[in-house]
């Protein structure tokens, strides 16, 4: 297994990490709702960052596609992004990905 580990500093990085974990899995936007009781159409606004998509909708996705979030601090001398209100800390996206390497 390889980790798999992506920033996340803004809704829209949060959806292009999401829709990556969805392909890594194999699923369309209609499978992965389905998994996570969404609807396609929600799937989608959650992948292009839809600012003020709700806490529950992102955690229900990342659980479906079995991923998970890891809060780190960001390097220091790193300069803030846009929609990183905390300045010092940054979200990782992290999940174990069946990658047949060693």
């Amino acid at each position: 297994m390889r980790e798999l580990a992506i920033p996340v500093r803004s809704p829209r990085q949060l959806g292009q990490a999401l829709h990556r974990l969805r392909l890594e899995r194999g699923l369309n936007q209609a499978e992965a709702g389905k998994l996570a009781g969404l609807r396609q159409a929600t799937v989608s606004s959650v992948e292009a960052g839809t600012p003020g998509t709700g806490l529950a909708t992102v955690f229900a996705l990342l659980a479906a596609l079995g991923g998970e979030f890891e809060l780190v601090e960001r390097a220091r001398g790193a300069r803030p992004t846009g929609g990183d209100s905390l300045g010092t800390q940054t979200a990782s996206l992290i999940d174990d990905v069946a990658s047949g390497e060693p």
